[in-house]
């Protein structure tokens, strides 16, 4: 199985919406943006940052955490 990172899926979807990186940083109000290349490199968003993405996206974001001795999902 292909684990692709948090960063490769926004950019699937950024592809499907016909927009760069760079116009999705101009969304989020940065002011340059390398600030959000950085978070696609280091692939580190927070959970705001990904809620912000997902409003700007038109999309929305699940996550599961899954115990493995008990099989609860959280």
């Amino acid at each position: 199985m292909i684990k692709i990172t948090i960063g490769e899926k926004i950019k699937v979807v950024l592809e499907y919406r016909h927009m760069t990186v760079q116009e999705l940083s101009i969304k989020m109000g940065y002011n340059s943006p390398s600030a959000l290349y950085n978070r696609f490199k280091r692939d580190n968003f927070s959970e705001s940052d990904l809620q912000e993405i997902c409003k700007i996206l038109n999309c929305s974001y699940d996550v599961i955490i899954k115990m493995n001795d008990t099989g609860k999902e959280v």
